[in-house]
């Protein structure tokens, strides 16, 4: 749970896309507030990276924030709720649930893998001067996720002057399913898409994680006859988040024809999202290259 303080007033019209219910006894030991006296907290929302505001999605880090305003009654917060199915994560995947606040702010990171709303609480203790004594309040809202869009491939695209060279990238749509990544990878060196029997190359990509934190890069290379692909990360989105795999093939030309064929496919949940087959052929006359596409399917 984050704490944070800003002393710039929030335009709170856009940033309180959350429904604030009439505060409640807190259900510690202390009396509940009087309505009177009670502090009268807003909340906030954001989607990781940075989208104060903006739409939740399931899978992806959301932060729920209640505010609590500068002027009002001085709370000392106790505890912050999430509904079953919700999981906190790490402070470094949270985001600013309010754009600017004039207030204290406590907050809280999760992620949900489904789409669907969800109740949050927050409670508090402060003191109730009518009585003398520390009172108790919390207050409840419900916030909802929508469902998340799975990325894709593209078409592989020739690199300039290297016609046998060419790139496949996976693209994040807005609102991307950010579970992680099994990447399925398997080539054959003759012109025709690989069968069930060819070997499979797999490898998991975590796409919910700290960009700046340190891991192991996603990388690999895989040769098949004349064919070379090389797997290593791409930023996408804002330039950060999330990281998700490119490919690189190059293709060794022979005089007498280097044929190639390959299948990418991605998993996510246990389900294929999309998948590329290729085949073609690479021929070398001398110093010059030119390369045939065959067939191509993209789903």
């Amino acid at each position: 749970m984050t704490r944070s303080r800003t002393r710039r007033l929030a335009p709170l019209a856009a940033a309180l896309v959350l429904a604030l219910a009439a505060p409640t006894a807190g259900g510690q030991g202390e009396p509940p507030c009087s309505p009177a006296v009670a502090a009268q907290p807003v909340f906030g929302s954001g989607d990781y990276p940075d989208r104060v505001g903006a739409p939740l999605f399931a899978t992806h880090a959301v932060t729920i924030g209640a505010g609590f305003p500068s002027g009002g009654p001085t709370a000392t917060v106790t505890g912050f709720s999430v509904a079953p199915g919700l999981t906190p994560v790490s402070d470094d995947l949270a985001t600013r649930p309010f754009t600017f606040f004039d207030g204290d702010v406590q907050a809280i990171a999760v992620t949900g893998d489904r789409p669907g709303s969800y109740p949050a609480t927050v409670t508090w203790t402060q003191y109730d001067p009518a009585a003398d004594s520390t009172c108790s309040g919390s207050a409840s809202t419900t916030f909802s996720l929508s469902a998340p869009s799975p990325p894709h491939l593209t078409k592989p695209r020739a690199t300039g002057g290297l016609p046998d060279e060419s790139t496949v990238r996976l693209k994040f749509p807005k609102g991307a399913d950010e579970r992680p990544l099994v990447v399925r990878y398997r080539a054959v060196a003759k012109r025709r898409f690989p069968g069930r029997g060819a070997r499979a190359h797999t490898f998991t990509v975590p796409l919910l994680r700290d960009p700046n934190a340190r891991g192991p890069a996603i990388g690999s290379t895989v040769r098949v006859g004349g064919l070379k692909v090389t797997i290593g990360p791409e930023r996408t989105l804002n330039g950060t988040f999330p990281l998700g795999p490119q490919f690189v093939f190059h293709v060794r030309a022979r005089p007498r024809g280097t044929p190639f064929g390959y299948e990418i496919a991605i998993l996510q949940g246990g389900r294929r999202v999309t998948r590329l087959r290729v085949s073609g052929r690479c021929k070398r006359a001398g110093g010059l290259v030119t390369c045939k596409r065959g067939k191509l399917r993209l789903s």
